[in-house]
């Protein structure tokens, strides 16, 4: 195993909100689109020695008359550490790139933790991809995919 130049010294879940749907109708599939999902970032370096703090938020709103389990905010912090022996022109890519990658890998396991207890099937959040643009330095690549209840599990 190789480790990575980026390494997550600390996080935390400074938010956490979830909400069973009352109008969740179970006999119908469940209408989660990854693009009702609003994921923001928000990054800066701490200090002068390559260490820097992530903010990752995820909400999940939608309007009236769509057929959800959950409705839910998180939003987590994390505070990472950047190799003193990678390059120096890379460094920004990799915080912007991998940062909220793991605190939404991170918020997933939460999301689908915390639905679990609830009356619906449990909740996960589709993989996404926050490779950069290179257009736009600070552009997030959204994912295609969908946000669905975890299948059930046979007993």
């Amino acid at each position: 195993m190789k480790l990575s130049p980026l390494q997550l010294e600390h996080s935390f879940v400074a938010e956490s909100h979830v909400t069973a749907s009352r109008e969740f109708d179970s006999t119908k599939p469940a209408d989660v689109r990854a693009d009702e999902i609003i994921v923001a970032t928000d990054i800066k370096p701490i200090g002068e020695d390559r260490r820097w703090e992530v903010t990752l938020r995820v909400q999940f709103t939608p309007g009236s008359g769509v057929n959800t389990p959950y409705f839910f905010t998180l939003e987590l912090v994390g505070f990472f550490r950047v190799e003193t022996s990678y390059l120096e022109d890379r460094v920004q890519r990799l915080i912007q790139t991998n940062g909220p990658s793991l605190l939404f890998g991170i918020a997933r396991e939460v999301l689908r933790n915390l639905t679990a207890h609830g009356p619906h099937p449990p909740m996960i959040l589709p993989t996404a991809s926050f490779v950069l643009d290179h257009k736009s330095p600070v552009q997030i690549a959204e994912s295609s995919a969908e946000a669905v209840p975890e299948p059930a599990r046979q007993q």
